[in-house]
């Protein structure tokens, strides 16, 4: 053989071997990255489709309901029942296996070509990775992934035969290549290259990319009916599915977003809407169980919104007739029934869960879904505890004003039936000799209209007014007085333990009666089965170390103790309020007229009380260093005076009455019935030059001008005048602050000679000076 033929034996022979080894190393290097092309690719899909559970089960927590088990079954099946159809290639499919089970949950291999027991469990243990299982016609390659939040194992088969499938093509078209030669091995090597090799290389790459969620990637673009050609085919159909898939998961995620951030809002709103209602809220379902109470509702029923939800209204909302104390029965079934907005009446008291109660005015409407069915109702009330208070107390005071009305008239009448009673005693007295029956007799009497002019003090308590008129009285007759007055037919015995020395006090002498006069009589009150009361009187030098209210001084101190039940200390400290009481009768003013009078007079009440213990009322009265007047027998001791007095008073019996007292006293008398009248006789006592050593003007005149504006135009005529006021009405503001008014004097009805002529005396001697 010659040498040129075996050269080209040899270089055919080593061309062929070469050729032959580069398509060996060729086939194993196809066969090995088709194999890990499908495994990479087969891992990518098992990984995008965990993706998808992922994002299905991220909705479910977004909602709320990744624990709801009837939420997660239905998505669970919805997914299943999706991937059921799933095709990966021509032969690839899709399995999913429960973990905690090892059953399969999606097994779309049927017959002898299932996954098996035994590889199941293998690929269950491991939990991800890939397998290949061989067996003639069941052979199949296996890649496997688990989501451990549902316990899940998806795996996807394709038949070992289509991942082999490129290198057998590739053997076929191999052994035809090899015959033209090297050469054409050599096209045929690149030819390869280019065909197979750049492919797998961008579907390597695109598989990453939609790995890492970059769906706008470049896709090879399938050109023949080849495998790769197939391949890339069927994952740029797989691409543009979970492209659509992800980009509906993503909207649906967006939409529940919205909805959730919408709900966030509405539910903030809502929160805020509820913290600044200044009544109390509670919404119930159908069956009248409690699903929502607001801050106010929480407050005023005792119960957090975290304890009352659930259960029924009756127990959180527990409410009562006031006038019965029967348990209202609860509006849910009606507003139910009815499906109307209901208002229950206003003397409701809810009765919160510490047992405080508090009067409430609510009302109840239906909830509504938009179809008009009742999903429940909603409750609204309001504390009107203070409101109805304030009402019972506009009442109250108005009831008041119409008896201080009433009151005052009485007073008033009675005041001047008094006056014409007590002025004929004293005439009577004065024309009676003083050791005759018939003059002890007249005194009697005049004590006894005394006593109803304190009578008519307490009338006139209730009536407008209540300035004191002070005059220097000794306290130590006056609290005797008004304490056995008191007492009169009560069963309790006194004891008085009073100072001979006690100081002089400037007081108005009727309203101190009538403060030991209530004071007494409460601790008469709380002694129903008899017993004993202590009066003291002393002597105080208050200074800064006594602790008390009180600007230094000395001060008369009275104290009363009873023997009773005693006051709870809780209520101390109301027991002067207008209205507040603890007596089933009583109506709360006894006490707060007492305070009042004390505040008025610059002094002090206290109290000291314990349950069972008695209760003992203290009162701190300035004392004064004046001397008291001494008013002497009656038939003894008149100032008498000379001059002209004009008297104005619209009492007929009065005027009579007091016009012969005053000639008595050795004035001559002018009578006028009213204002008007009045100002006629002093104007023509002007004009004549006689005038008017005095002028007593009644404050009250009927229909007419009273003595207030009487006063005012004298005092226009002549700046002179001097004007005495009287009235019935002693608690009017302008007789115990007269001069202020344009008085020089003062004199209450009903009054005796002695102030008459001591008045009198006062202000004509202060005119002639």
């Amino acid at each position: 053989m010659k040498l040129k033929y075996k050269i080209n034996f040899v270089s055919l022979g080593i061309l062929t071997a070469v050729t032959c080894a580069v398509a060996l190393v060729g086939i194993l290097t196809i066969n090995q990255v088709v194999i890990d092309l499908n495994r990479k690719l087969m891992s990518m899909e098992v990984h995008n489709l965990i993706a998808t559970i992922r994002s299905a089960h991220q909705v479910l927590k977004e909602a709320g309901v990744a624990h709801v088990e009837s939420y997660v079954r239905k998505a669970q099946e919805d997914l299943i029942a999706e991937f059921r159809n799933y095709r990966f290639g021509s032969t690839g499919k899709l399995a999913i296996a429960d973990r905690r089970t090892a059953t399969l949950l999606l097994d779309p291999l049927e017959g002898n070509k299932g996954i098996g027991p035994s590889p199941l469990h293998r690929m269950i243990r491991e939990g991800r990775g890939s397998m290949e299982r061989l067996g003639g016609e069941d052979a199949r390659f296996y890649c496997f992934d688990t989501y451990p939040d549902w316990s899940w194992t998806v795996i996807l088969s394709v038949t070992s035969e289509e991942v082999l499938e490129a290198r057998t093509k590739f053997l076929e078209s191999a052994g035809i290549i090899l015959l033209p030669g090297l050469i054409l091995g050599s096209l045929l090597f690149l030819w390869f290259t280019d065909r197979l090799v750049k492919p797998i290389h961008q579907l390597a790459t695109a598989a990453a990319s939609v790995s890492r969620g970059e769906w706008d990637v470049p896709l090879p673009n399938p050109r023949g009916e080849d495998e790769i050609s197939q391949l890339a085919a069927a994952f740029r159909e797989m691409s543009a599915k979970l492209s659509a898939t992800y980009r509906n998961l993503q909207e649906n995620l967006n939409k529940v977003e919205r909805s959730q951030e919408a709900l966030a809002a509405e539910k903030e709103l809502l929160a805020v809407t509820l913290r600044s209602i200044a009544d109390g809220v509670i919404t119930t379902d159908v069956n009248g169980k409690v699903a929502l109470m607001n801050k106010v509702a929480e407050a005023m029923t005792g119960w957090s919104q975290e304890e009352g939800v659930g259960r029924s209204l009756g127990e959180v909302f527990e409410i009562l007739d006031e006038s019965t104390g029967e348990r209202w029965e609860h509006p849910v079934e009606e507003v139910i029934r009815k499906g109307e907005i209901i208002d229950q009446p206003d003397h409701t008291v809810l009765v919160a869960r510490n047992g405080r109660k508090g009067m409430v005015a609510l009302s109840g409407a239906p909830i509504l879904d938009q179809g008009g069915e009742i999903l429940g109702m909603v409750l609204v009330f309001r504390d009107i505890t203070e409101k109805t208070r304030m009402e019972e107390e506009f009442f109250k005071a108005q009831k008041l004003e119409s008896v201080g009305l009433l009151a005052g008239g009485i007073a008033h009448d009675f005041n001047n039936i008094l006056t014409a009673i007590m002025g004929n005693i004293s005439l009577a007295m004065m024309d009676a000799k003083p050791d005759a029956k018939i003059s002890r007799r007249l005194e009697e009497t005049l004590k006894a209209s005394l006593r109803a002019k304190d009578l008519t003090q307490q009338l006139l308590t209730f009536s407008k007014g209540g300035t004191p008129i002070k005059q220097i009285h000794s306290i130590s007759e006056l609290i005797r007085s008004s304490t056995l007055f008191a007492l009169t037919g009560s069963n309790v015995r006194c004891e008085f333990r009073i100072a001979p020395d006690l100081w002089p006090a400037e007081v108005d002498e009727g309203q101190i009666g009538q403060v030991i006069h209530n004071l007494v009589l409460n601790a008469d009150q709380a002694m129903p089965e008899g017993g004993l009361i202590k009066v003291r009187a002393e002597n105080l030098a208050v200074s800064s170390t006594h602790g008390l209210p009180l600007e230094p001084g000395n001060y008369v101190k009275i104290s009363i103790r009873d023997e009773g039940t005693g006051i709870s200390r809780e209520y101390l400290p109301k027991i002067f309020d207008p209205y507040f009481t603890t007596k089933q009768r009583g109506n709360g003013l006894g006490l707060a007229v007492v305070h009042s009078i004390v505040a008025k007079h610059g002094g002090l009440i206290t109290v000291e009380s314990e349950l069972g213990s008695g209760t003992t009322f203290h009162i701190y009265l300035g004392a004064s260093d004046r001397e008291i007047a001494e008013e002497g027998h009656p038939q003894r001791q008149l100032p008498t005076g000379r001059g002209k007095i004009l008297l104005m008073d619209d009492e007929e019996i009065v005027g009579e009455v007091v016009g012969e007292m005053l000639g008595q006293l050795g004035y001559r008398v002018v009578l006028a019935r009213n204002g008007e009248e009045a100002l006629k006789r002093y104007r023509e006592s002007l004009s004549s030059g006689e005038l008017f050593d005095a002028v007593i003007l009644d404050l009250t005149i009927p229909g007419g001008m009273g003595g207030k504006e009487t006063v005012v135009r004298l005092l226009e005529m002549d700046p002179e005048v001097r004007a005495v006021v009287s009235s019935g009405y002693s608690n009017d503001p302008i007789m115990g602050d007269f001069a202020n008014y344009g008085f020089s004097g003062v004199i209450s009805k009903p009054y005796r000679l002695q102030e008459l002529a001591r008045v009198l005396n006062d202000v004509t001697t202060a005119r002639t000076t």
